[in-house]
Parts: C-alpha cells; sequence; structure tokens
C-alpha cells in the first residue's frame, strides 16, 4: 500500500482494505473497494470518518459521490426547544369559546414529539365544554340588563368572535357574589377567576361567560359606537331582580339610609333617563353632581322601601348593602 494523492486519504490497490483500517469497519464502507472501483479504476482512496471514530470509509461512494461520514455518524444540530416551542406559540389563534386567551402547547409536548409544525385545535382543553347549546331565557336577559348598568359589559373578546360574550370584575372579598352571578346565568356558562387586580386590592375575582348569539341583540341596545349609552328601551329590559343587581353591582347607603347609585360611567343625558325611569317605577329619584360626573338618589322613604323590596334578592355577603 502506498500514500495517496488526495488529502490524507489512504490508497488500496488491492481488491480488499488494509490490514491497517479499523476492525470495526463494515463490509458495507467497502463495497468499492472490494470491486477495485474507484476514481483510478484500480483501486480507491480511504479516508477516516470526520467524526472522529476511528473507522476508514471509501472516499467516494458507488456512485461517484464524496464522502466524509460513516453512514449515520454525522454530527446532529442541537435543537433549541425552548426557542422551537416560543415560534410556535407566537402563530397561536385564539380560543375559539370566547375567554379571549391563545392557545399554547407545552415544551415537554413539543420536545417529546419533536414537532416542527403544529396543528391547532379550536379550543384550550376543556373549554369546548362551556359552548351553550340552549337559548338565553327573558328571566336571564332581566339579570344582565341590570348587571349591566352596574359593573358587567358585554364585549367581543377577539376580532373573530361573532358573538359577545358577558364580564364582570369585583374585589376578592366579593368572590360570593362573582359566583352566584355565574350560578344565576346557566345559559351563558360563565367561568370565574382570580386575577390580578389593577385597581384596589391585589386580587380580583372575574367572571367571563361564553360568546352567545343570545347576547348579540343587548349588545346592540346597550352600545353605541363602542360605549355604553341608556336608553329606555334597555331599562325596559331590567327586571325588579336585576334593578337589585344594579344596586349590589354600583349601589350604596348612605348615612341617612338614602340609597345612592354611582352612575359616574354615564353622561349627563343617561342619567337623566335614569331617573326618569325610577320615578316611573315608584321610586322617587334625582341626580346630584359628583365633581364632573353624576350620581343617582333615592328619597328617604323611596330608599327605604327599595331596600325592603329588593332584599330578598340579596346573599349573605351583599346583605350588608340593604341594611
Amino acid at each position: 500500500m502506498e500514500e495517496g494523492k488526495q488529502g490524507d486519504g489512504l490508497y488500496l490497490d488491492e481488491g480488499r482494505p488494509s490490514d491497517s483500517c479499523d476492525a470495526r469497519s463494515s463490509c458495507n464502507d467497502f463495497k468499492g473497494v472490494d470491486r477495485g472501483e474507484g476514481s483510478d479504476g484500480g483501486g480507491q482512496v480511504v479516508i477516516p470518518c470526520l467524526c472522529g471514530c476511528g473507522q476508514f470509509i471509501p472516499s467516494v461512494d458507488k456512485k461517484g459521490r464524496a464522502r466524509r461520514y460513516v453512514p449515520g455518524h454525522q454530527p446532529r444540530r442541537r435543537v433549541d426547544w425552548e426557542e422551537r416551542t416560543a415560534d410556535i406559540n407566537a402563530g397561536a389563534p385564539m380560543c375559539e369559546c370566547g375567554c379571549g386567551e391563545r392557545l399554547s402547547v407545552r415544551r415537554e409536548v413539543v420536545e417529546r414529539k419533536r414537532i416542527k409544525r403544529w396543528k391547532w385545535p379550536r379550543y384550550i382543553m376543556g373549554h369546548n365544554r362551556r359552548r351553550s347549546i340552549s337559548s338565553v331565557s327573558d328571566a336571564e336577559l332581566g339579570l344582565v340588563a341590570g348587571t349591566l348598568l352596574g359593573d358587567s359589559s358585554l364585549v367581543y373578546p377577539h376580532a373573530k368572535a361573532r358573538s359577545p360574550r358577558l364580564s364582570f370584575n369585583h374585589g376578592k372579598s366579593q368572590e360570593e357574589w362573582v359566583r352566584y352571578k355565574a350560578l344565576r346565568l346557566p345559559s351563558l356558562c360563565v367561568a370565574v377567576t382570580d386575577r390580578p387586580n389593577d385597581g384596589y386590592g391585589e386580587m380580583c375575582c372575574r367572571g367571563d361567560s361564553a360568546c352567545h348569539p343570545g347576547l348579540c341583540e343587548m349588545r346592540d341596545i346597550a352600545y353605541q359606537d363602542g360605549e355604553k349609552r341608556v336608553t329606555r328601551r334597555w331599562l325596559d329590559l331590567v327586571s325588579e331582580e336585576g334593578m337589585a343587581w344594579w344596586f349590589m353591582d354600583d349601589g350604596s347607603r348612605s348615612s341617612g339610609d338614602v340609597v345612592r347609585f354611582h352612575t359616574e360611567g354615564f353622561c349627563s343625558a343617561d342619567v337623566d333617563i335614569i331617573v326618569g325611569w325610577l320615578c316611573d317605577n315608584g321610586y322617587s329619584a334625582h341626580s346630584l353632581p359628583n365633581r364632573q360626573y353624576y350620581v343617582v338618589y333615592l328619597a328617604s322613604e323611596s330608599s327605604r322601601r327599595f331596600a325592603r323590596d329588593k332584599r330578598r334578592f340579596s346573599i349573605p355577603s351583599m346583605e350588608y348593602k340593604f341594611r
């Protein structure tokens, strides 16, 4: 055997590998050598595998293509699974239940299944069971209309949502009130969660319903250009219990037991409509400015009667508002 002319390879004149080749080399590595095939027709250059294993291979395969590694010895690029998971989640769609959350896949799943592209489901796990199949009853709409005057809102969680959902926030101390609302609105499939609070207190309790087509008309009635605007059509939908819900959301009793509704979120014209509606329902009411906003007050006798009439709709944690 003499030294070859190509790099550091070994030139074989005989029809079999040199005895100096690694004993672990397979016969398949030297098919061309055994037949005397090679670039010069009589022998073939062998080179060490570039992975460093110590095995020798022919420099070209039987089709004349250059070789550098024993089959299977090619180095694999190390995959950054955290980066791949982040890239996959960056294109995640919104959950179709209307919760407003994006779908996501965990790093462990991506690595275990060696995922490159992920076919997203329609829902976050468990959220498909929140879809409502029943219509919203008139009693529930009466409650929704009432709580919309208070702390609740009807919103489309994302641009592709076909129907709005009912959402409401309360302090953590009023969690019982949030869960009671969810219980009284079974058709809306309200999910209750604890979330960090941007306002008073560290945490708040939030209720979010499923997006429901039965809320579309209520949304059209209560909103104009994306903002709440009070109309008599809206107020006439409020049930007696819905009025109690409004009071438990945004009402209070002053030192003289006068009932007041904090209507700071409405303009003067909207407050005037509310005052007229309360008077038509037998409760003498008037509004007073509070800085640049307005608050609705009931007269003393009307306040006592209102508390007496609506107390039956209260729950233990909200009983203090009726005392």
